[in-house]
């Protein structure tokens, strides 16, 4: 295996300066890649807040803070659901 010190994270790269100027506002954004393809994936943003001023417990969590929260969740769609065809 090699040691970790050497490893380079999978989405980086070396920038000349000619693609940092053509990247340069690329900031801030999620990009999710699948064989040849990439996608731009939207910003995950805050929907619905809930506060408890004693604070919250794990139980707490459960009784209200879940229910009132469940309709504003996110649904969990299949690959199939997402992605309409096959990886190019």
């Amino acid at each position: 295996m090699a040691k970790a010190a050497k490893m380079r994270p999978p989405a980086t790269w070396r920038v000349r300066s000619r693609q940092r100027a053509a990247a340069e506002d690329v900031t801030g954004q999620i990009f999710a890649v699948r064989n040849n393809e990439i996608f731009l994936m939207g910003q995950s943003r805050p929907q619905r807040r809930m506060q408890q001023c004693e604070g919250r417990t794990p139980q707490s969590l459960l009784d209200h803070a879940f229910p009132a929260l469940r309709p504003n969740f996110y649904g969990l769609g299949r690959t199939a659901d997402v992605f309409s065809r096959e990886p190019v």
